[in-house]
This record gives C-alpha cells, sequence and structure tokens, in this order.
C-alpha cells in the first residue's frame, strides 16, 4: 500500500506533515482535529477523489491510505511512486515554459475531476489578453479509462488545452496501450518524460494509432511548452544563453528591445498600429507558391533580402558579432522526419546544406508573426539559392555576416511586414 503524503482538504492541497513542528514533534490540538476530519471522510484523493484515511502514529511518519477496495493508481507502491516524480516532473516543465505564469497543483475541475498541473497565462502577443489554461497530467497504464474519457471531456468542455503523459516504453514496445490510444484521438505526439535522466521523448504514431512509428529524445532543459500546447525548442523562446529568469534578475526586457527595434525601423517609413490589418500578404500570396523553390517565390526573396540588407547597413550594428550556431539551430532531415512540424515550426529545409535551419521565434501576435514567418521563409529561399549556385559564398566576403545579422536582429515581425509592404 502507497503512503500517501498530501490529500485534498477544503478544496486544497494539504500535506500530512503538516501535523508536527520544526522539531518533528506533533501538535496535539491539529493532531486531534485531523483524526476527527479523517472520520468524517474530509481527506479526499486527489487523483480518484475517494476519501483517504489519515494515519498519524508514533511509530512512523504521518501519511495518508485508500480504504481497502480501492482500485486508485496511487495504492501501488510503485506506481504511487511513479505518479510523484512525474508531478515534480511535470511542475519543472511547466515552470521552465511559462516562468511567469500562475501554476497550480491538482486544480479542481468539476466534480472529482482535478488537473495535476494547471497553468494559467496569457498570450501576451494578443492586442485583448484572454486567460489561456493548460493542464498537465500524467496518465499511468493502469488508470481506468472511463475516469480518463470522463477527464478529456471535461477540459474540452471547459475550454482548457490539455497535455498529456504517458509512462516511458520498455525498449521494443510500439504497440500503443488503450490509454496511448486515446489521447492520440486529441493529441498529434505522444510524450513521456524520463525523470531518471531528465528526458522528455516525442512520439509519433501511424495513422489508425496502433503502433509507434517514430520516436525521439531530447533534454527536457532544451524545449518548451508553447501556449498552443507544442513542443519547441528554447532558442525559439528564448534568447541564446540566456533564459527568461536571468532576464527579469537582470532588469532586461527582450521583447521591449525587439519592439523598440521595430518602431525605430517602422518610424522611417508608414507606421502600422499594433491594432490594424498588415497589408504584407499582398506582397508575398503570389510569390509563395506550393512548390518550394519556385520562380516567383525566389524572384521575391531576392527582392526581400536587398530591401533587409539595406535595413541592416542603416542599423550600424557590426555583423562579424554573430555565429550561425547562435543564430541557427540545425537539425538533419532524420530528426525532422522522425517528428516533423508540430516540434519543428517554422523550420526551412536548406537544400544547399542537407540541413533544415530553424531560426529563432518572431516576435508580435499570433497572426504577425504567421504572415512574417513566411516572408522570413522567402529570404531563407534566396539564401538557399544563393549557396546552391556559390557554395563557398558562405566562406567568403561579408555576406554570411549580413545573413546571420538580419535573421538575429530583425525579430520583431513587423519590419519584415513593412519590408514587404515596401516592395509593393
Amino acid at each position: 500500500m502507497y503512503e500517501c503524503e498530501e490529500a485534498i482538504y477544503q478544496d486544497a492541497l494539504w500535506k500530512a506533515s503538516s501535523l508536527k513542528d520544526r522539531n518533528g514533534n506533533y501538535i496535539q490540538d491539529l493532531r486531534l482535529k485531523m483524526r476527527t476530519e479523517s472520520q468524517n471522510r474530509k481527506f479526499i484523493c486527489p487523483e480518484c477523489g475517494e476519501p483517504l484515511i489519515l494515519n498519524a502514529g508514533n511509530i512512523r511518519q504521518p501519511y495518508f491510505s485508500h480504504y481497502t477496495g480501492s482500485e486508485c493508481v496511487l495504492t501501488n507502491k510503485e506506481q504511487g511512486e511513479r505518479n510523484r516524480r512525474m508531478r515534480d516532473a511535470m511542475l519543472y516543465f511547466a515552470s521552465l515554459s511559462f516562468p511567469d505564469a500562475t501554476i497550480l497543483q491538482y486544480e479542481p475541475l468539476r466534480g472529482s475531476l482535478r488537473s495535476q498541473i494547471m497553468v494559467h497565462t496569457q498570450d501576451k502577443k494578443q492586442e485583448i489578453k484572454q486567460e489561456i489554461k493548460i493542464a498537465l497530467n500524467y496518465v499511468s497504464d493502469f488508470v481506468k479509462h472511463t475516469q480518463l474519457e470522463n477527464k478529456m471531456g471535461c477540459m474540452k468542455e471547459m475550454g482548457i488545452l490539455p497535455i498529456w503523459f504517458t509512462p516511458c516504453r520498455p525498449d521494443g514496445q510500439e504497440r500503443l496501450t488503450t490509454a496511448e490510444y486515446q489521447i492520440s484521438t486529441q493529441q498529434p505526439l505522444l510524450l513521456s518524460i524520463d525523470c531518471k535522466n531528465s528526458l522528455i521523448y516525442i512520439k509519433k504514431c501511424d495513422d489508425k494509432g496502433i503502433r509507434v512509428i517514430r520516436e525521439k529524445a531530447y533534454p527536457l532543459s532544451e524545449v518548451r511548452l508553447n501556449e498552443q500546447g507544442q513542443i519547441v525548442f528554447r532558442e525559439q523562446t528564448e534568447p541564446a544563453g540566456q533564459t527568461a529568469a536571468q532576464m527579469r534578475a537582470d532588469g532586461q526586457s527582450g521583447q521591449a528591445k525587439e519592439n523598440a527595434k521595430g518602431r525605430e525601423h517602422l518610424e522611417k517609413g508608414d507606421t502600422h498600429e499594433k491594432g490594424s490589418d498588415y497589408t504584407a500578404a499582398d506582397s508575398y500570396e503570389k510569390a509563395n507558391c506550393e512548390e518550394t523553390g519556385s520562380y516567383k517565390k525566389l524572384a521575391f526573396g531576392k527582392l526581400l533580402a536587398a530591401r533587409m540588407f539595406e535595413l541592416a547597413e542603416e542599423s550600424g550594428n557590426s555583423r562579424q558579432s554573430y555565429s550561425l550556431d547562435q543564430v541557427v539551430f540545425r537539425i538533419s532531415q532524420e530528426d525532422y522526419m522522425a517528428i516533423g512540424p508540430n516540434v519543428y515550426s517554422q523550420a526551412h529545409y536548406m537544400k544547399s546544406r542537407g540541413l533544415y535551419w530553424l531560426p529563432k521565434k518572431l516576435k508580435g501576435s499570433s497572426q504577425e508573426r504567421k504572415n512574417a514567418a513566411v516572408i522570413r521563409d522567402c529570404f531563407l529561399e534566396y539564401v538557399d539559392n544563393e549557396l546552391m549556385i556559390s557554395p563557398g559564398k558562405w566562406e567568403k566576403g561579408d555576406w554570411a555576416g549580413r545573413v546571420l545579422q538580419v535573421l538575429e536582429e530583425f525579430r520583431e515581425s513587423g519590419i519584415w511586414l513593412k519590408a514587404a509592404d515596401d516592395l509593393k
């Protein structure tokens, strides 16, 4: 029988260790009160919603246990320990991904249903800020499938974005469990965390939801969860060599710097208000043909590159200070195909290098980033074409420095959108 350390009491998470003072002695009045509450079944298991028994003797440390006959996953010691480790890992992952958000454990959903980790955040890029709720939950292989269905349906009705984690599978096990199949109907990629090695496994299953066809592991510290529920690389959300926490500690704001830079360039032309509709789509709509590398897209890319290089010259910054490793994250075709665009958003395949290039995430609202990413993709198409024609061009002259300067310094979506409008 697993000894639970905590229970839900009066709609809050309460630890059995609270019965003792700093010296390890029972607070007798509290002990008596809580034993009475336990007899009245006031302590509830946060996982299954069943009442718990408070055990507060003099030999062992105080703990909670289930009544005989319970089928909760926490009644098994191994499953209970794994559940606790996974909850700690999800809490850590959520804090890395959303350092400024409110993160709660076992927030109530409906009835006895609760979310192990709930993130309350906002899409700061939108003009009208709305709260986003993201729920992280670990699903054991021994979970009741009706309970999982109820939880999935509840989150859907409440407009909560669910992120499900499943156990790490033994080597060679490819077929999906029933729980994994249930999750795969709503979540395109299956996720698992190896707590011992601090790895996150991203798994893709076949269209029928029968077996895992690709699996890739990444250091947990190098990936993040974004507000759309996608797994992205840290480089896409944080400046190189500096975490969001460090930025706050230093009193810096990367977003403020990018916005200031964007305003500086936009003020040189027609300024677009934040809430207005950009017309840059007219500039690249015809250029963005289905066939990558088409003549129209390449022609637009060449004109765009000339304009972006002009802006780089106007900035007056040195273009010798950036390296390719600092500016662009590169991945092989094999790694890209193993997981796909759900993870590698905004990746561009460079035929000249045989690698996918993943520039840092653009700044701006969701729609602005989407439009600007298409424009930047045309710029990368031009870069790739130049390297196809002259493979040694990257090592000669300052052309490579100009390319890196554009990709590194112009992350404000408004700059790319304004540059596209200038070409009309």
